[in-house]
């Protein structure tokens, strides 16, 4: 994986571009920190000054300092770039580690549930993996709109992270009770099964069995395997019962590793991909433990 350290993701969304901020950005970022309102909803919890910022200069040291931490590792701000107008309306904070810390600061008239459920969504689909983040955190306050971007998206307050502080965490269940990846589902907006996240709970012949039984997963049960529910679909069991034999580390090692090899777990806009052309479980099997060097491919 590529340290985002030594050389910066530019990620896009439908309306931005966030890339490295730069001193050039200075006048178009004054915009936001020079704006009273959106300050209120500014995450300055352990900084050393206030986000209000009314003048030039200041502006522009506040950006040497930024890219100074960002040489020493300490963490990385990005420009929030709009892509339709080609100027820069705000900042990202992010670092790694146990917990991700996110502040968002965005001008105002861009603080509406639409914009800000982008860059919250691009933050748990791709910063948590570039800046290997086990737990995403974010605070949020004066902002109802934030509030409901975030809270469609998955996170939850926070009883672990600053208690009472109104902070935000976002986990994303890798497995699902069944062997689904959660984590490499297309559906960025859902934080996994085990987490409460898909929507077809009322159903779901799997979640509802485990969690009757108190289990972690399918291939803890006795009756495993059974045919019930997602079960009866090859690539879900064959996930399942390498689960069962080799463990659910291994499994993500593998499904990650193909993904990042360009194996498709997912066909852009399709439920179906590259396991799937498996006809039996040793096929799907085959696949995934030999990756895009399996000979049925």
């Amino acid at each position: 994986m590529t340290n985002p350290y030594k050389q910066c993701p530019i990620y896009i969304t439908d309306d931005f571009e966030l890339r490295l901020v730069e001193l050039t950005d200075a006048e178009e970022l004054l915009n936001c920190y020079s704006d009273k309102l959106a300050v209120s909803r500014m995450n300055d919890d352990n900084c050393i000054f206030g986000f209000y910022i009314d003048t030039l200069e200041n502006m522009q040291n506040s950006i040497r300092f930024w890219l100074k931490e960002y040489e020493k590792e300490g963490f990385a701000r990005l420009s929030i770039l709009d892509k339709h107008k080609g100027i820069a309306v705000g900042t990202v904070e992010i670092f790694g580690g146990e917990y991700g810390c996110l502040r968002v600061d965005i001008c105002s008239p861009y603080e509406k549930e639409t914009y800000i459920k982008q860059i919250f969504s691009l933050a748990a689909d791709r910063f948590m993996k570039d800046f290997s983040i086990k737990m995403l955190v974010s605070k949020v306050v004066n902002s109802d709109e934030r509030l409901l971007a975030v809270t469609k998206l998955g996170f939850m307050p926070s009883d672990t992270f600053r208690p009472g502080l109104s902070y935000y965490e976002y986990r994303r269940k890798p497995l699902s009770y069944c062997g689904l990846a959660c984590f490499l589902c297309s559906n960025s907006e859902c934080i996994g099964c085990e987490s409460g996240g898909c929507d077809i709970h009322s159903w779901c012949k799997n979640y509802n069995c485990c969690k009757e039984r108190g289990l972690s997963g399918c291939f803890e049960c006795t009756d495993f395997p059974c045919t019930s529910g997602m079960l009866d679909k090859v690539r879900i069991r064959a996930f399942s019962r390498f689960i069962k034999e080799y463990g659910k580390e291994q499994l993500i090692y593998l499904l990650a590793r193909n993904d990042k090899e360009g194996l498709k777990y997912h066909y852009p806009g399709k439920i179906v991909g590259d396991y799937d052309i498996g006809k039996t479980e040793e096929e799907v099997l085959d696949i995934l433990v030999n990756g895009c060097n399996s000979k049925f491919l």
